[in-house]
């Protein structure tokens, strides 16, 4: 399970990340910082068949989270080896 804070932080669009960083995936320790916003209205939509397309309570919804990447960054234990 993703923490709605740190989706929003790894939104990987352009506007967010950069032009040079929209294609990198975040550190998984993104998902680790405590929540700074508690997102409430958070609207998921299917984006064709590439993944998901997130609309924020603060109206952002420039990034779609494709499948891949959403498998990629996935911080559960079973997805990202502990590091002890």
């Amino acid at each position: 399970m993703f923490p709605l804070d740190g989706l929003r932080r790894a939104c990987p669009c352009a506007g967010c990340q950069g032009h040079e960083k929209m294609h990198e995936l975040p550190d998984p320790e993104i998902f680790r910082i405590p929540a700074l916003m508690q997102w409430r209205n958070v609207r998921v939509e299917v984006a064709g068949s590439i993944g998901l397309r997130l609309t924020w309570d603060d109206g952002h919804n420039s990034g779609i989270f494709t499948w891949e990447r959403l498998r990629a960054m996935c911080p559960c234990q079973q997805c990202v080896p502990l590091s002890h």
